[in-house]
């Protein structure tokens, strides 16, 4: 299950702007809620992003219809594990169109490279936007905010 995780990490590119924001205010005004609260936005959130990424990342459409799954196949983190497990290998071979959701240029977003530390460094790809909002996470969890 940790890899698919990792693999709904790499779509986190394909969340909109005006989501994002969303997410950022949303930090700023709760800093500390209930855990079953997180955990019902988390579920929330990741329905909206595997849907997201089914209709415009030809690399995730691709594995859903390969393996007979649908969007809706996926409720909660608990369901992650019937995604079949993306290893960085997989990404590191595909061109960034295959991976960067439809209407999305690649050469305008931020292009980070892992150490490669595992043997290969691993190419990541953010808006400006995602890179702030990063940013706001690792402040958070540093208790800066």
């Amino acid at each position: 299950m940790t890899c698919s995780c990792k693999a709904v990490g790499q779509i986190s590119i394909m969340i909109s702007g005006l989501n994002r924001l969303e997410t950022m205010y949303s930090l700023l005004r709760h800093p500390h809620v209930a855990r079953e609260v997180i955990v019902a936005f988390q579920n929330k959130q990741l329905r909206r992003l595997i849907t997201h990424a089914y209709k415009n990342v030809p690399y995730y459409r691709r594995l859903f219809d390969q393996n007979g799954l649908k969007p809706n196949d996926i409720k909660s983190v608990s369901d992650l594990s019937i995604v079949p497990i993306t290893s960085k290998k997989d990404l590191q071979s595909l061109p960034a169109e295959e991976v960067v959701a439809r209407g999305v240029n690649p050469k305008n977003l931020i292009v980070r490279r892992t150490s490669g530390s595992s043997g290969e460094p691993l190419t990541i790809r953010r808006t400006w936007l995602e890179e702030r909002l990063l940013g706001l996470f690792r402040l958070r969890a540093m208790h800066y905010l």
